[in-house]
Order: C-alpha cells, then structure tokens, then sequence
C-alpha cells in the first residue's frame, strides 16, 4: 500500500484536463500512456500475487478496458495464465484499445464475450482485473454490466463454507484446521477506479466493485478517499504513468487546480536524526491528564504510546486512586495523583496542581469520563494551562461540545481528535453527512475555530485552516478500543517533538499495519500498536 504525503488530490475534471494537456499540448502518444498504465498494473498484480496464478480480466470498450488489455499482455509475458472476458462486442472497441485487444488475439490469449461464460471463468480466476469503466463514469451501471459487477462480488465474497474437520456436534476447528472446503482465495484489483464509483464524489452505484487493491494513476482521485467509496477501493496504489506534474502545466490548466487536497507520500517522509548532544529536555515534554476509576487503561495506553513516540518526558496526571494501578505499567513515566470526585474522576481541585507542571504538550481526555466537575477542570484547562500545545480527544472534546466556542479561546495550538461521532456532537451535524464529506467539513471548521482537527476512521483527515491531508495507512483492525488513545499519545509526543501532526497519524496507521500482520486484523488490541511503534519509526527514520 502507498500512502501520500503532500501530493495533490485530483477530481476526475482536473485529471482528464493533465490528460489532454500530455497528449495534445506535449505530444505524448495515447496508446504510450496507456501502456505504462497497464505495464503498472501489472507489476503492481505481480507483487501482490508473489507467484504466477490464473488471471481473469474483465473488460468494457473504451481506454479503461485498453489499459487491462495491456496488463493481461504483461502478465501472460510473466507466465500467468491470463483470459479476457469482454462486456462489449469486439468492434465496438477502437483507438488503442483495439490495438491492445489486437496484439492479444496474436498472442493467443483467450478472449471471451458470451454472458453464460462468465460464471464459469470467474469460477476458475485467482486474481479478477476490474477493466469497466474509467475516472469518466458518472450515473448508473446499465442492466448487463451490472449483472457482470454483481457475479464478481458474489465470487469475490463467497458465502461462509463448512470447514472440512467440522461436524454438527464439533462446529469449532483448531487453527491447523486448514481453509474452508472448496474455498479459493480471490483478489480483485481495479484499474483507475472501481467500476461503479465516481471518481470525484465518492457515490457508489448500488452495482460496484468492491475492490481488494485499486491501482489509480498519477495522483489520488476525491472520491477514492471519500466515504463510502473507501470500502470499494481497498488498498489504494498510485502508479506514474508518464503524465507530467500540475506544476509542468501550462497556466490554463494550472488554473483551477491550485488546491489544498494533499494526501501522503512515503516517499517524502523520513524523520530527522537526532544530535548526539540531545537531551531528554530537547524531545519535548509532555502532560497527559487522563482516566478515571473505571478507565485507567486509556490513561495507561495514552502515555505508552507517547514515550513510544520518542518524547522526553511524560507526565501522566489521573486520579489519585488508579495511581498505584498505572504506575508499574508505566516505569519510564512519572505519575501524578490527582484530587478526585466521590465517582473517581479528576475533581478542580486539580486545577492548581496542574498549572504548576511545566510541558510543552498537553493531551486532555481520554477516560476522563463526562463527570459534571471534570468537565468544568476541563474547560479550565483549556482556557489556562501555560503549554505551547494542546491535544483535547474523547471526554476532553464531550467537555466543549455544548461551546466549541472554548477552542477559540486556548492560549495553546490546539489539536482535537474526533472520531465521527464526536466530530458530530461539536459541529451539529449528523455523522452520515460528516462522513460523506470528511474533508470539507473539517477544513471548515478547522478553519472557523483556528485549530487543527484530526478526524479518525478510515482515511483519518489532518485538516488545518488553510491545508487537508488525508491518510490511507491502517486497516480495519483498528476498529478497537483503546486504538485512539494510543494515536492521542503520537500526536501528542510527535508536537512535542516539533515534528508535522500528520505524520503521527501516518505512522499510527503504519503500526496498526505492522500489528495486523503479526496479529491478525480480527484479534489485533490497541498495546499491539503500542509495540509496533518503534519498528514503525524505524523504517522512516
């Protein structure tokens, strides 16, 4: 999987005009770009499949079907065992599609167009190639292609299967168990974009493919990040086809596309050596002022995390009768006892204790708890604690909820870290239209209370006034408790630190990534990513 850093996020408009400015203005051939587009894909399949496997490429008319003819030629060069399935009749098919279709037909790769063949191909195919429609598709699916969509998810997802040791009276299998009878492993892998999802808004046509890999080109597209397209895509790979940067544009198409959509590249992503006089002062320090008596672990994970994240100096202030609980699990961190409400929560009697701790950080709210005392120390907080920067998540955020106002009080840089739910309690809005628009909305209101504002879920949005990052590490996995504690702590040690709040997230992502391969995405807990985090560091460091 790539993840980008600081590369632009395209509409499918402001794609097609890189397009024919490549092609018309530089001269580049078509049918030259359209082999680089299909040479990628199928590099890109040859190292997902990591051994040669059965190919089915499902293809319609137009470049979208020209660039999976390419891919099926690669690939039948490598040795797969390639066959081409067309949704179209073959003179229907012109330009340098045809071209492609033709050299396939001389190279003797089976092409297939007969509706009634399909299931029986599917049937046989390891690797399914989504060819269908291109970043042009807009509308609906029509009747005949979406039947095609349809039997593809259905052989892509087959329904749960006995396991060959179990019987009635024994319906658990030990894990040696082996896979379930008669089932084959497929993977879907759609070129561009998934047929059936627009590429600008993100809509879905209730006939689309739900892809494992999508292999995009040049630059992301909106909608591949946009709920609810995200589940359809899968791992999103951007492959350079040969069409050249917006800033080697002429200023036509330059004008237009001048935005603040950024996502991630890796490749521009390394963290910086430390001296070798650097001292644990240097790493910044940090405050973390979390947990309650039924809730240490969140207190416990948030400043794990952060000194796993290379801060200096954790402080970790809860309440003072889960002190002797969190301490052992925290050797390297120093913890705070705090005065406490009768149901043990952090009381404002705290406030005094608390503004006398010098940090450069503070991350407020994990497992504080909605107490109506804690909340007032909160906001308190928030308006008087002297640190350069301020992390506010969970109960920190259901503390300002009623004013979100507070947040443009704070004498700090504020981070917030919503997840949907919460995001929704402090912009009135409902989560269904928080999450078919991620990035607007939290650059607006980035914008309107002067904060940065990290939105979790799938494609975690870093939205600052004037800039939207959008990440694509991490997996389903860290659906978990406890996993947004732990990306509180990176934020807050990575500010602390001086180093961008994006990449906190990117490598939360890559550590839930890492985790998931050791773990299993179904068993994985949020200490998993704790122990990651090093081994995540490392590789960018």
């Amino acid at each position: 999987m790539l993840v980008f850093l600081h590369m632009d996020i395209l509409t499918a408009k402001e794609m097609q005009a890189l397009d024919r400015y490549t092609i018309e203005k530089l001269g580049v051939p078509q049918i030259a770009l359209m082999e680089n587009a299909g040479n990628a894909v199928a590099d890109e399949i040859n190292n997902i499949a990591g051994r040669r496997r059965s190919v089915l490429v499902v293809a319609y008319k137009g470049n979208n079907g020209g660039d999976g003819f390419v891919a099926a030629r690669h690939l039948f060069n490598l040795g797969y065992y390639v066959t081409v399935f067309l949704l179209c009749k073959e003179e229907e098919i012109s330009g340098s599609a045809k071209v492609n279709l033709d050299i396939l037909h001389k190279l003797k790769v089976p092409i297939h167009n007969k509706s009634s063949e399909l299931n029986r191909l599917l049937k046989s195919a390891e690797i399914i190639v989504d060819a269908i429609f291109g970043i042009g598709f807009k509308g609906r699916v029509d009747r005949q292609i979406a039947q095609s969509i349809d039997l593809i998810n259905k052989y892509h997802n087959p329904h749960p299967l006995t396991f060959k040791c179990c019987t009635l009276s024994q319906p658990a299998c030990p894990p040696s168990a082996g896979k379930p009878a008669g089932r084959r492993e497929r993977v879907v892998i759609a070129i561009d974009v998934p047929s059936g999802i627009n590429a600008t808004t993100g809509k879905c046509d209730k006939h689309s493919i739900e892809a494992d890999y999508t292999v995009t080109f040049a630059y992301p597209k909106t909608g591949l990040l946009k709920y609810p397209a995200t589940a359809n895509v899968g791992k999103l790979i951007v492959a350079q086809i040969g069409i050249l940067g917006i800033q080697h544009q002429d200023t036509k198409t330059q004008r237009g596309m001048k935005t603040a959509r950024r996502a991630n590249d890796a490749a521009q992503f390394y963290l910086p050596k430390r001296s070798i006089f650097s001292h644990k002062g240097d790493q910044g320090k940090v405050l973390i002022i979390a947990g309650s008596r039924n809730m240490s672990g969140a207190a416990y994970l948030t400043a794990r995390a952060a000194i796993r994240s290379g801060a200096g100096l954790v402080y970790l202030a809860v309440p003072q009768s889960i002190q002797k609980i969190v301490a052992p699990k925290t050797r390297e961190v120093i913890t705070i006892g705090l005065p406490e409400t009768k149901e043990g929560t952090i009381s404002l009697g705290a406030f005094a204790e608390l503004m006398k701790i010098k940090a450069d950080v503070a991350a407020i709210g994990p497992g504080l708890t909605i107490n109506s005392e804690t909340k007032e120390l909160v906001r308190k907080l928030i308006l008087g604690l002297k640190v350069k920067n301020m992390v506010l998540d969970a109960d920190g955020l259901n503390a300002v909820a009623d004013n979100p106002s507070t947040l443009m009080k704070a004498k700090s840089k504020i981070v917030i870290t919503p997840h949907p739910g919460e995001m929704s309690r402090l912009t009135q809005k409902s989560v269904k239209q928080i999450q078919k628009e991620r990035a607007s909305i939290a650059k607006k209101h980035a914008a309107k209370w002067g904060i940065t504002i990290v939105l979790k879920g799938a494609n975690t949005v870093v939205a600052s006034p004037n800039h939207v990052f959008i990440n694509s590490s991490g997996n389903p996995g860290m659906a978990s408790a406890g996993v947004g504690d732990v990306l509180t702590g990176m934020v807050a040690a990575f500010m602390g630190q001086k180093l961008p709040v994006e990449w906190a997230v990117y490598l939360h992502g890559i550590a839930g990534d890492l985790a998931s391969v050791e773990k299993g995405e179904y068993a994985m807990i949020a200490s998993d990513l704790i122990e990651q985090i090093p081994y995540a560091i490392q590789k960018y460091s």
